[in-house]
């Protein structure tokens, strides 16, 4: 019977122990302490939701980044595309207008035609004729020749369906002969 009010007593120690803390008594030190803990691990748990929302936020805004650099590479690679093709184009286009140049323009020749009289005449007019090859005069000019001084001056030197045309008239009283002589260059192919 002795084992049983020990264990009685035992019993009633222990419920007042547990009992006290809860009525406002004395605390016990290892309720205190985890207390204590847990207070701090429920802080610790708070800061770490809060990070993690941070993380996750960091990571989309990260593959929001990854997403537009992508794309802004993609756009590139596009543009070097377009850039080597014009380019390709350009070339092509630039080797065909040098074979074209060089095949069209392979025969330039200057062709003087036949000169006016020679006497003191107070004007002339001559022309010298691209062949039939070289049907156009890309310019021309003219030779005057006489006795002493000019004796004759030009009032016109131009371009004359498919030939070039100069004329000349006496330069004052002179009673000098001279001769006019046209001049063309022609090209063809």
């Amino acid at each position: 019977m002795r084992n049983r009010y020990l264990v009685l007593g035992l019993a009633s120690i222990i419920a007042i122990a547990f009992a006290v803390p809860a009525l406002g008594g004395p605390s016990n030190p290892i309720a205190s302490s985890a207390a204590s803990a847990k207070k701090l691990a429920n802080k610790a748990l708070k800061k770490a939701k809060a990070a993690n929302a941070a993380a996750t936020t960091a990571q989309s805004t990260a593959d929001s980044a990854q997403a537009a650099a992508n794309a802004a590479q993609s756009t590139a690679n596009g543009a070097q595309s377009a850039a080597e093709a014009a380019q390709a184009t350009a070339d092509s286009a630039q080797s065909t207008a040098n074979t074209a140049i060089s095949t069209k323009f392979d025969t330039v020749s200057n062709v003087e035609g036949s000169p006016s009289p020679n006497d003191s005449t107070d004007k002339s007019v001559v022309f010298a004729s691209c062949p039939g090859a070289q049907p156009t005069p890309t310019g021309g000019g003219f030779i005057i020749n006489g006795g002493g001084a000019v004796e004759a001056i030009t009032n016109f030197n131009t371009a004359y369906i498919g030939s070039w045309g100069v004329g000349a008239l006496a330069n004052g009283t002179s009673a000098s002969n001279w001769t006019l002589t046209p001049t063309a260059v022609c090209i063809g192919t």
